[in-house]
């Protein structure tokens, strides 16, 4: 499946890369790869990872924790592509990301 990833999710993206660069080096390349990686599993299998417990949600919002880091590829489901609305950290007050979606 074809994989759109949303302009404001790059921003986000490299903030998380930003923050653990200047703890680890190592980290912030890890957490690149991992989010690559993270895409090529969605766009191979978007329906295999689990729904986003949201209120309000229509049946195709899931998400992918990017194991051994606090965040979250949140992701909508659609009948061609699959849309990567945010790269959201575990703190964030979730939705906020909710005017992304394909309504």
């Amino acid at each position: 499946m074809k994989v759109d990833i949303d302009p404001a999710v790059e921003p986000e993206i490299l903030a998380h890369i930003e923050w653990y660069d200047e703890r680890d080096r190592r980290l912030g390349d890890r957490l690149i790869a991992l989010v690559e990686a993270t895409f090529v599993a969605i766009a191979r299998a978007p329906l295999s990872f689990p729904l986003m417990e949201v209120e309000g949600n229509p049946g195709d919002i899931r998400r992918v924790r990017l194991k051994g880091f606090p965040l979250f590829v949140v992701y909508q489901v659609c009948p061609d592509v699959a849309n990567i609305v945010a790269v959201q950290h575990a703190s964030q007050l979730p939705g906020y990301w909710a005017s992304r979606l394909n309504r």
